[in-house]
């Protein structure tokens, strides 16, 4: 049985790198004003250097639960894989559902239904 503690933590940092490396910012087509190119870099650099501590931390958890012999290396690494495939997964999703404001006209239509 995978470790569930590991398939959580590599979820939950994996997605959070993700977000933070991707997926900052409005569309491209929703930007009125031109943005400053080294402004942008500036605002992004402290926020991906989150991303390697944030990954750290979670192979920190992983380890501790071999150390503790709560689980062996092999769940471990099968629950850092589910973690990991779910991440990049679920991040493929939202960010297709972003990109064609699938979101967007399913709230549009829910309103329109609703005010009839």
């Amino acid at each position: 049985m995978p470790s569930s503690h590991a398939s959580f933590l590599a979820l939950f940092f994996l997605s959070l790198s993700l977000s933070l490396s991707y997926g900052i910012g409005p569309l491209p087509r929703q930007r009125a004003i031109p943005t400053n190119p080294s402004h942008c870099r500036r605002m992004l650099s402290p926020l991906l250097s989150l991303s390697p501590l944030t990954l750290s931390l979670a192979a920190i958890v992983a380890a501790s639960r071999i150390c503790l012999n709560y689980r062996t290396p092999i769940q471990v690494t099968l629950g850092c894989r589910a973690g990991t495939v779910s991440a990049v997964v679920s991040f493929a999703v939202t960010e297709w559902a972003r990109r064609s404001a699938w979101a967007e006209r399913l709230w549009n239509s829910l309103v329109s239904m609703m005010g009839r």
